[in-house]
């Protein structure tokens, strides 16, 4: 397939492109696609099936072929139904020009192209056409000129200007041979087409019994019995299924979750985030202590988990901390922590907060 081709602006405004165009549309688009249809090379006698053509323009068969006819009529380009070949004889003119060195590159690709197409009725009107001006071997040129006018039917010497002897329509060339036989009736002119009778049910009846016992059946009186007609098929059932597994994060986000809403009058966001670290804090703690200590998490009333309303990254971050205080009952703030810090740094106020314990106890 060729990746371009040269089309000629003198194709809208010359004389055969005002006479394509008072043909009508189609017969414009099937002359332009002819010199770029995707199956057509520079030389431009081509093979193009038809099927193709009609897919490629969006035409119907019977377009396609009034469009043909009247481009061939002006002589723009010819197309043989039987061989399925098309030609543009001015195609090669502007795609390559009218000579051709015999040391050109392009000599060895033309030579290529028109040698595949030696069988086709155009190749005596392509040597006729190019072949001086190409190059083209002595042996294509010998005889060239009677091949291609017989080829297409061009004019005969002995018959006067614009008479051509028993033209042939496109669409009927090659389907003279498959006409179907045909007979007239007794008293008319019109020949008809031959039909075969109908076989008649009396004869096919007896045919029939014959076939089995021997002697004609009289089918009068029988009576056709109707078998039920078949329940229909139940449509299959989908297997019910099983309800997922729970998840073992689950326990620790209920016990989280229910302690959220108390405290904070709304729900908490879960997220794949929220998912990784409660499954973190499931490998340190375990099930049971994890969902424990993230209910008594919602407890603690320290200003740093009070100001970022207890998010699951500082229980996950503090979950020592926090199961300390819930396995011991207690809850340590900052201040808390200055007053044991200060009390560790000075043994004598150590032991008079210890002598304070023992009295309020009781104790000596």
């Amino acid at each position: 397939m060729r990746n371009y081709a040269t089309v000629s602006p003198a194709f809208w405004t010359g004389e055969t492109g005002r006479q394509l165009r008072a043909m009508g549309p189609e017969a414009v688009m099937v002359a332009l696609y002819l010199m770029t249809s995707p199956h057509s090379n520079m030389i431009g006698l081509y093979y193009l099936p038809l099927v193709a053509l009609c897919h490629e323009t969006g035409l119907g068969r019977n377009a396609v072929f009034a469009a043909l006819q009247k481009i061939e009529s002006v002589e723009f380009a010819f197309y043989d139904e039987a061989g399925e070949v098309a030609w543009v004889p001015e195609m090669a003119r502007y795609q390559i020009g009218e000579v051709l060195a015999e040391k050109d590159k392009k000599r060895a690709a033309v030579l290529r192209e028109i040698g595949q197409q030696r069988k086709s009725r155009f190749f005596g009107e392509f040597v006729e056409r190019y072949g001086e001006g190409f190059n083209l071997p002595t042996e294509w040129r010998e005889g060239a000129c009677s091949k291609g006018h017989a080829a297409r039917g061009m004019h005969d010497p002995s018959m006067p200007p614009g008479k051509d002897p028993d033209p042939v329509p496109l669409r009927e060339q090659g389907r003279q041979e498959k006409a179907p036989a045909l007979s007239a009736d007794a008293g008319s002119s019109t020949p008809t087409p031959k039909r075969p009778d109908p076989p008649s049910v009396e004869g096919s009846t007896r045919a029939r019994g014959a076939s089995i016992s021997g002697q004609p059946i009289c089918t009068a009186g029988l009576q056709t019995e109707l078998l039920p007609a078949p329940a229909p098929e139940k449509p299959p059932q989908r297997p019910v299924r099983e309800p997922a597994p729970e998840a073992p994060t689950t326990p620790v986000w209920t016990a989280y979750a229910g302690a959220y809403r108390k405290r904070w009058g709304t729900e908490p966001v879960r997220n794949q985030q929220v998912n990784g670290q409660l499954a973190q804090l499931l490998r340190h703690l375990g099930a049971q202590e994890a969902a424990a200590v993230a209910a008594h998490y919602l407890t603690d009333t320290s200003a740093f988990y009070v100001a970022q309303r207890h998010p699951i990254g500082l229980l996950l971050r503090d979950y020592q901390k926090l199961r300390a205080e819930w396995v011991t009952g207690t809850q340590t703030n900052m201040t808390a922590a200055r007053q044991q810090e200060r009390t560790a740094a000075n043994p004598a106020l150590q032991v008079l907060q210890e002598q304070r314990a023992r009295r309020e106890r009781g104790m000596p």
